[in-house]
């Protein structure tokens, strides 16, 4: 974990990282106040969230980098919180909506990312959560939980709370009114009066195409391409070592008809000669058969 902190930049992002626009509009998600026990609430209207449009509008690297910027702002508000109150806030309270949710939000590179991004805050954030309640689950939402549940640590399956309805009892047991939302069942509204807050959540919606990526945002393309087949199950790994603190490895590829799964490890040498591998740039099926992906890792440190 402090490795991959490090790697990262961990320290450096709430200063360094500028969250998307189409993520601040589009994105109905948002930290709105603290549970009874002072426990960080965060609360997330699936169901109205164009989860596919956000996909088509930023990068990989982006996303990922927006989630770790999202578990160090609340790790951070949970440090804070312990040191005012005088205790120990172990994690933080996430309340997802699923009303209105079906089959035109489900997209299956957003399901596999999120997988994948579970492991990671298992490993890196094993405290960040305290408890997810699922509210206004339909039918389709175990389909989509089936195929992200392996994923899930034990520790974290035991924090997961389903509720198809008659959920309200719960929540403002956990929460209490003045903090919950009233769509929700609680007495909380924004600066407009609405019951669902979006002034202080989101509003979620359709994402406009023209935020969509595209090969007409890579103007600057070395045009330098060089084209190789790696079939399927099959992988293709590129070797580099590093002389020179700083340096900058850069990519740009395009796929033909299908996606492909990419990352960079890097090989860190341990005091007993051996040699752990350490994901900094993360394994995500990237979308290169519709655009063309474009990144760069800068290496802090010499190595392979």
């Amino acid at each position: 974990a402090l490795l991959y902190r490090k790697e990262m930049k961990l320290d450096k992002i709430l200063d360094n990282f500028e969250v998307p626009e189409v993520i601040k509009i589009y994105q109905a998600t948002n930290l709105v106040g603290f549970t009874k026990t002072g426990s960080p609430l965060m609360i997330v209207r699936t169901g109205v969230t164009d989860r596919k449009g956000i996909f088509l509008s930023i990068r990989r690297e982006e996303m990922t980098k927006y989630c770790l910027f999202m578990a160090e702002k609340i790790s951070r508000l949970m440090e804070q919180t312990s040191k005012e109150t005088g205790n120990n806030i172990s994690g933080m309270t996430m309340i997802q909506d699923f009303q209105g949710f079906g089959l035109k939000n489900i997209y299956r590179p957003s399901i596999a990312f999120f997988a994948q991004m579970t492991k990671i805050y298992d490993e890196n954030f094993p405290e960040l959560l305290d408890a997810l309640y699922i509210v206004n689950a339909p039918r389709i939402f175990y389909m989509v939980y089936a195929a992200i549940r392996p994923f899930l640590s034990e520790r974290t399956r035991q924090k997961v709370h389903i509720f198809a309805g008659n959920y309200q009892s719960k929540l403002l047991e956990v929460v209490g009114s003045e903090n919950l939302p009233k769509f929700l069942g609680g007495e909380l509204v924004d600066e407009n009066g609405s019951p669902f807050c979006e002034a202080l959540i989101g509003k979620g919606g359709e994402v406009p195409k023209s935020y969509y990526l595209s090969d007409s945002d890579n103007d600057k393309l070395s045009g330098n391409f060089s084209t190789v087949y790696v079939g399927a199950r099959d992988s293709l790994t590129l070797n580099f070592d590093i002389d020179t603190p700083g340096s900058v490895i850069k990519w740009e590829f395009k796929t033909d008809g299908h996606n492909i799964a990419f990352g960079i490890y890097k090989n860190v040498s341990r005091n007993n000669d051996e040699t752990d591998k350490i994901e900094v740039v993360t394994v995500l099926r990237r979308d290169c058969h519709l655009y063309t992906e474009i990144g760069s890792y800068c290496c802090d440190t010499p190595g392979q």
